[in-house]
């Protein structure tokens, strides 16, 4: 079977199973629907499902001032409307978790997305076009800004966690949901000190794969001061209150950056910033990109690409130029 049959062969089912769903009774469509619901609550990531609930309202609320149901099938024509209504409002990425909401709720009722009708598509487009902007990157943190920080921190509880933090941040290039997840057993020390991180869940590793980064003496060092001051057993998370008797609960995400930011003075970074940051200092002593992605656990060269861009370009062809004509002057 070639790529052409394939395609052929796959719409001809999706239409065969649309049409058998339509042809089904009543109380039949609605076990099928309602075990859809049940089977998408087990498959979909709690990030996932809290996201669709969000664009779902925002539906909702749309479709109640013009008088209209959200319930499916929604028409091309309708959903092109939303588009062109709220684009100036939203952002362009909103518009498309909106799309991706639709298209969701015509697949939990068995029925043809207006997602890929042209007037739709046609209407995405411009948006796209007249509203899209730059998407905002993290600035970088480095190593060097991570130790700066950490020479101006005391011995105090909260700094003795932080400092563990900052420095599994900065070796790891963990993402802040990859940080609060981490328990003290993920770290399985070496014979020279240092130490294998287990990651065992990721935003890209959406079947819990796993992956692994390291862990220098320092980091080490001050996760092991960290353990002992917070009486941290194995099975408990790396990274708690520092309250003392405070909750055995991990971090929220967002307190990451809270971390970040109390500890560099800057408000302009986010948990993020290690992670743009360790990609800058790999790119300056010259790392290769495949090491890069591995350290990073990315799937492509895509995202480190992105963020090292603007360190890139003082790497370029025009600036290895003009550096060349200054030198020689």
């Amino acid at each position: 079977m070639n790529e052409f049959e394939a395609i052929s062969h796959d719409t001809e089912e999706r239409l065969a199973r649309s049409v058998a769903v339509l042809n089904a009774g009543t109380d039949e469509r609605e076990v099928l629907i309602a075990e859809y619901k049940r089977r998408a609550d087990q498959a979909f990531a709690p990030s996932t499902r809290r996201s669709r609930a969000v664009m779902m309202r925002v539906l909702e609320r749309y479709f109640s001032e013009l008088g209209l149901s959200t319930t499916p099938p929604l028409s091309p024509f309708h959903v092109a409307r939303m588009i062109d209504d709220l684009s100036p409002i939203y952002a362009i990425g909103t518009i498309e978790c909106l799309l991706s909401a639709v298209t969701e709720l015509h697949r939990a009722s068995f029925l043809r997305s207006p997602r890929n009708h042209p007037i739709v598509k046609l209407a995405f487009m411009a948006a796209r076009k007249h509203y899209s902007k730059p998407s905002k990157q993290a600035p970088p943190i480095c190593r060097k800004d991570i130790m700066d920080a950490i020479a101006k921190m005391g011995q105090s509880r909260l700094h003795v966690r932080d400092k563990a933090v900052l420095l599994v941040a900065a070796d790891s290039w963990c993402r802040s949901s990859e940080l609060a997840a981490l328990r003290m057993h993920d770290m399985v020390l070496q014979q020279d000190g240092s130490a294998i991180l287990r990651i065992m869940r990721s935003k890209t590793d959406r079947y819990s794969s796993g992956g692994f980064a390291y862990l220098s003496i320092e980091a080490v060092n001050a996760v092991q001061d960290w353990q002992r001051l917070a009486k941290l057993t194995p099975p408990e998370p790396m990274f708690i209150t520092s309250y003392d008797n405070g909750c055995r609960k991990p971090l929220l995400s967002v307190t990451f950056t809270q971390i970040l930011r109390r500890a560099t003075g800057r408000k302009d970074v986010s948990s993020h910033s290690t992670r743009v940051g360790g990609v800058h200092d790999a790119m300056k002593i010259g790392c290769d990109m495949g090491s890069i992605i591995m350290s990073g656990r990315w799937k492509s060269a895509e995202m480190p690409a992105r963020y090292g861009s603007q360190f890139l370009v003082g790497q370029s062809a025009s600036a290895r130029i003009a550096a060349a004509h200054r030198n020689s002057t």
